[in-house]
C-alpha cells in the first residue's frame, strides 16, 4: 500500500533543454501586443473605408432616384399646365374670358414651376430648399406642417379604399 503521511513531490527535471526564463520574453510579448495594435488599426481603416464605400453607393442610388422622381413631377406639372390652358380655351369659348384668365394664369405658373424642375439638379433643388429654409423658417415650417397633414390624410382615405 501506499503511505499516507507522506509529501509528494514533483518529479525532478533532468530536460536540460528547457530555456530559462529571460528578460527577451517581455520584448517579444511587447512586438506581439504591437503587431496585434498595427493589425487592428489596418482592419479598423479597411472597415472605414468599406463604410464609406456603401454610404457614398447608398447615397448615389438615393440621388438617382429623387432625380427620376423630380422628372416625374415635372413631367406630370407640364401635362397639368397644358389641361389648365385646354380649360382656359374652352372657358374663353364660352365667353367667361376673366376666368379664361386665371385658368391661363395657373397653367403659366405650373409651366414655370416644371421648367424650373426640369432645369436644376437634385442638388441645386436641395440648395435651394435649405436656402429658403434659412431665409423664411417660419413659412418653411408652416409649409411642412401643411404638406405632413395632407399626406396623413391622402395616407387616411387610401386605406380607407382598401378596407
Amino acid at each position: 500500500m501506499y503511505p499516507v503521511n507522506e509529501p509528494i513531490s514533483p518529479p525532478a527535471t533532468t530536460d536540460s533543454t528547457t530555456p530559462a526564463p529571460s528578460g527577451d520574453i517581455g520584448q517579444a510579448i511587447g512586438s506581439v501586443a504591437q503587431q496585434a495594435a498595427q493589425q487592428a488599426g489596418q482592419l479598423v481603416d479597411q472597415v472605414q473605408q468599406q463604410a464609406g464605400n456603401v454610404a457614398q453607393q447608398v447615397q448615389g442610388q438615393a440621388r438617382s432616384q429623387l432625380a427620376m422622381q423630380k422628372d416625374n413631377v415635372a413631367g406630370s406639372l407640364g401635362g397639368l399646365a397644358q389641361a389648365a390652358r385646354q380649360i382656359g380655351d374652352q372657358m374663353r369659348q364660352s365667353g367667361q374670358a376673366p376666368l379664361a384668365n386665371y385658368a391661363d394664369n395657373t397653367a403659366n405658373q405650373i409651366q414655370q414651376t416644371a421648367n424650373y424642375l426640369h432645369s436644376r439638379t437634385v442638388d441645386q433643388l436641395i440648395g435651394d430648399i435649405e436656402d429658403f429654409a434659412r431665409r423664411q423658417p417660419a413659412v418653411f415650417i408652416a409649409g411642412g406642417l401643411v404638406l405632413g397633414m395632407l399626406a396623413a390624410r391622402f395616407i387616411k382615405s387610401s386605406s380607407q379604399h382598401h378596407s
